[in-house]
C-alpha cells in the first residue's frame, strides 16, 4: 500500500531534512526519516545545521547579525543554492533545526512548506546550546507564518502551542523505524527488564525524594514532594521580583498540575492566570512565562526515576546511560548504548521499562514506538497519549500506580511467554501504522 502511494508522490516535489549533528538523538531519528522518505520515493537531501546556526548566536551574542554581510558570513546562500538545483519544496526538520535566522526558508519561493516534527519543547529549542534565539518579533511571525507547520506528538504539547499563539498545529505521534521490524537478535534475559535512558531532569534528587523513593512512595507523595522542591527554588522566589503575585500564580499551577498530570502547565499557568491577571500579565511581559511552565512541569519529575527505582531495588532491571547521571539515586548503570545497538539492547531483555521527559509534557516518547518495533514490551505509567497508540495489556503494559507496575512487572517476569507475546503483538501494530513511513506519508499528504 505505501509502495503504491508512493508512486503517485510527485518526484520533483523534494525534501530537504534538515538535522543537528551535535545532537546525536536527532542525526539518528533524521537518518532513518531520510531513509523512509526514499522508499516512499520522494527525493531528499539531509544538511546538518549545528555550525551555521551555532555561528549565527555569536553573531547575534556580539550584536553583529544586523551588519550588513552577517548572512554571507555565514553561507545562507549555500541553501538557497540547493532548493533550487534540487527543485526542494518541503523543508522537514525535527524541533526547530531549520531555523537559524528568520530567513532563508520562508522567502523561497520555491519552497512551499517547511515542517517541524517536534521532539522537545519550545523552552529546550530557545534555551540549550545550539538554540534559537526568540529575542524580537520576526521570530514569533517565523513561526506563525503560512508556510510553516508544527506536527506535535502530545496533547499537552499541542495546548502549550495554542497558547504560544503558534497557529498550524497538528497532532501526529511519534514512530519507529522499519528497519527496527527486522531485527531479530535474540533474548538473552527472560526474567529480567532494561531501561534505557537518564532519569529526565538533571538536578539530583532531593533528600526528601530519596526517602520517599525508599519508602516505596506512590507518584502522589512524590509530586507533592516535588511541588515543595519547587517552591524552595530560587527561580521560583525569583520571580518576585517582576510581581509580587507570580509566586502565588505558580503555586496554584502547581497545584493543578498534581490534580492533573497530564495537562499542559502553560495552559494550567493561563487557566490559573484569570484569579492573577496581573501577576500572568507581568510574567508574560518579563518573556519568564516558560521558565515559569518548566517548574510546573517538575511536579512529574520523579515519575520516570520512580519507575525504575522501584524495580532495581528488588535486582529486576538493568539501567544504561551514563553513569553520573544515576549516581545520585543510588543505581549503577551499564554503558550508554549507542544507537545502532538499540535493537540489540532492546531485543536482549523480555521487556523494558519505559518513562516520558516530564521537560516536555508528553508521554507518547519515541521509545514507545522503536521497543514496540523490536518486538518487545513496554511498561509504562498510563497516560491519554499512549493509550492512542497501542492496546494495553495486549501491545504494551500501563498503569496508574507504581505499585500496580511493580506488582504486574513481577507477575510478568514470571511468566516471560505472555511478555513475549505482548511484544510481538506490539510489532505487528507498528508494522501496520506506526513507523517513520507510515507518519510520513501522512504528514505530506495534509499538505
Amino acid at each position: 500500500m505505501l509502495k503504491e502511494a508512493s508512486k503517485a508522490q510527485d518526484e520533483r516535489d523534494s525534501v530537504l531534512v534538515l538535522t543537528n549533528d551535535l545532537f546525536t538523538p536527532a542525526s539518528k531519528t533524521s537518518r532513518f526519516i531520510s531513509l523512509a522518505l526514499r522508499r516512499l520515493g520522494i527525493r531528499n537531501w539531509v544538511r546538518d545545521t549545528s555550525d551555521i546556526r551555532y555561528l549565527f548566536s555569536l553573531l547575534e551574542e556580539h550584536q553583529l547579525t544586523k551588519h550588513i554581510g552577517a548572512s554571507e558570513m555565514i553561507h545562507v546562500d549555500r541553501f538557497q543554492s540547493l532548493v533550487n538545483l534540487a527543485e526542494i519544496k518541503t523543508i522537514l526538520s525535527l524541533d526547530l533545526h531549520w531555523f537559524f535566522t528568520p530567513e532563508p526558508f520562508v522567502s523561497m519561493e520555491n519552497v512551499d512548506k517547511i515542517i517541524s516534527l517536534w521532539f522537545d519543547d519550545l523552552r529546550t529549542a530557545c534555551t540549550t546550546s545550539q538554540s534559537i534565539k526568540p529575542a524580537d518579533r520576526s521570530f514569533q511571525e517565523t513561526l506563525t507564518h503560512p508556510k510553516v507547520h508544527h506536527m506535535f506528538y502530545g496533547n499537552a504539547q499541542m495546548d502549550e502551542a495554542k497558547e504560544l499563539g503558534i497557529t498550524n498545529r497538528y497532532h501526529s505521534p511519534l514512530a519507529a523505524p522499519q528497519e527496527y521490524l527486522s531485527s531479530d537478535s535474540p533474548l538473552k534475559y527472560r526474567g529480567r527488564l532494561a531501561f534505557v535512558g537518564n532519569p529526565g531532569i538533571p538536578s539530583p534528587p532531593s533528600a526528601e525524594a530519596l526517602k520517599l523513593l525508599h519508602k516505596k512512595a506512590d507518584l502522589t507523595e512524590l509530586r507533592k514532594a516535588s511541588i515543595q522542591e519547587i517552591e524552595s527554588q530560587q527561580a521560583y522566589h525569583h520571580f518576585n521580583s517582576t510581581h509580587r503575585d507570580i509566586p502565588k500564580l505558580i503555586s496554584r499551577a502547581l497545584e493543578c498540575k498534581l490534580a492533573h498530570p497530564h495537562k499542559s502547565s502553560l495552559s494550567l499557568l493561563c487557566e490559573v492566570g484569570k484569579e492573577y491577571p496581573e501577576a500572568l500579565e507581568a510574567l508574560n511581559n518579563s518573556r519568564n512565562i516558560l521558565e515559569a511552565a518548566i517548574l510546573v512541569k517538575c511536579v512529574n519529575r520523579y515519575d520516570r526515576p520512580a519507575i525504575v527505582f522501584r524495580l532495581y531495588q528488588q535486582d529486576k532491571v538493568d539501567v544504561f546511560s551514563a553513569p553520573w547521571e544515576w549516581k545520585p539515586y543510588g543505581i549503577q548503570a551499564k554503558p550508554l548504548v549507542r544507537f545502532h545497538d538499540l535493537p540489540q539492547t532492546y531485543r536482549s531483555y523480555v521487556a523494558q521499562l519505559n518513562g516520558a521527559n516530564p521537560a516536555r509534557d508528553a508521554t507518547a516518547n519515541e521509545k514507545l514506538f522503536e521497543i514496540a518495533a523490536c518486538g518487545r514490551a513496554s511498561i509504562n505509567i498510563s497516560s491519554p497519549d499512549i493509550l492512542e497508540c497501542f492496546e494495553h495489556k495486549k501491545e504494551f503494559l500501563s498503569y496508574k500506580s507504581l505499585e500496580e507496575i511493580e506488582e504486574n512487572a513481577l507477575y510478568y517476569l514470571k511468566n516471560p511467554d505472555e511478555l513475549l507475546q505482548i511484544g510481538e503483538n506490539a510489532r505487528a501494530r507498528v508494522a501496520k501504522q506506526h513507523t517513520w513511513d507510515h507518519r510520513l506519508q501522512t504528514i505530506l499528504e495534509k499538505f
